[in-house]
């Protein structure tokens, strides 16, 4: 076989086995306690318009950790998760209330290929425990959620299915509030990585990661914005 044909095929096998994969563990930043607060305050608007008191016991951290165990969720559906811990939770995955602005945060984890600097990212599935709701807990306000969905609180059902994430979403690094990355991409996903504190991609790939997006001041100023803008809240 003529050499230059075998060494095309080997570059096309390198492209598809990469050689760096990197771990991207999802802990929660202060920007999901920021968005927490603005979503409870809109459930409490909703809920007053009608005429119910539904939220009496239902505190910013409750949300906060609402969003961080859909998010594990979204983790250990990915890499196939299949310990004790996970199992009560798999069966919510395709039914549950997923707040429209955290939908396109979860959408963006998941498997990634950077075919032009060989790296594979992907989401670990570890969590804290004062970060993990349980599951009767996650079903309570999955329901408070859809009650409110007649009167204007823009929910999904289910987590994302797609093992897919995005790869100009999984390349941030969020780190001591300000997210950088290697590559060049629309700002959003700066927004969106600010969510959690991602610091692989910076200690794999160190100074390639100089690229900045933004910090965590300027999106918190953002944040009641864009919720407003995809659905979320209220005047």
């Amino acid at each position: 076989m003529n050499d230059m044909l075998r060494s095309m095929f080997n570059d096309l096998n390198t492209m598809n086995n990469p050689t760096l994969r990197v771990e991207v563990n999802f802990d929660g930043s202060q920007m999901v306690a920021a968005l927490s607060e603005i979503l409870l305050r809109e459930m409490h608007r909703i809920a007053g318009v009608a005429g119910g008191d539904l939220l009496s016991e239902v505190v910013v951290d409750d949300i906060r950790r609402y969003l961080l165990t859909t998010s594990w969720m979204r983790c250990a559906h990915v890499i196939g998760l299949s310990d004790k811990i996970y199992a009560p939770y798999r069966r919510l995955i395709r039914y549950i209330a997923i707040p429209v602005v955290w939908y396109q945060v979860l959408i963006g984890i998941g498997r990634a290929l950077d075919r032009d600097y060989s790296i594979e990212f992907y989401p670990g599935a570890s969590i804290r425990e004062t970060d993990l709701l349980a599951p009767e807990e996650m079903l309570y306000l999955s329901d408070l959620m859809f009650s409110l969905q007649n009167n204007g609180l823009k929910v999904v059902a289910g987590i994302p299915l797609s093992e897919e994430g995005e790869l100009d979403f999984m390349a941030m690094a969020h780190v001591e509030e300000t997210v950088l990355s290697y590559r060049r991409t629309h700002p959003v996903y700066g927004f969106l990585a600010s969510f959690f504190a991602t610091r692989e991609v910076s200690e794999m790939l160190g100074v390639l990661v100089r690229i900045r997006y933004g910090c965590d001041s300027d999106y918190r100023t953002m944040l009641a914005r864009v919720v407003t803008s995809l659905g979320g809240g209220g005047d």
